[in-house]
């Protein structure tokens, strides 16, 4: 017999951590096809932290949910969390 789990999972990064994370160069870069202005990142920056922000007030997390604190984690330790959750 097979069991089957299930991992709810909501991942949170600091906004001011976020700006220094957040490929905002690179999505305007693809959007753009050129380099983008100091400006625009920091408009692009601003647009994505405002739809974190609405997304964390829009979502609520199921009663079972684990929600895990992303902000000062590299890659390889968010996947390590989670992966430890569901063992």
């Amino acid at each position: 017999m097979q069991v089957e789990r299930r991992l709810r999972k909501g991942l949170l990064q600091d906004p001011g951590q976020r700006r220094h994370r957040q490929p905002a160069r690179r999505r305007l870069v693809q959007r753009l096809e050129r380099a983008p202005s100091d400006d625009e990142v920091a408009e692009e920056t601003d647009r994505l932290v405002q739809r974190d922000a609405r997304d964390a007030t829009q979502t609520v997390p199921a009663r079972d949910a684990v929600v895990v604190d992303t902000t000062y984690l590299t890659q390889e330790e968010q996947v390590e969390r989670i992966v430890a959750l569901v063992r």
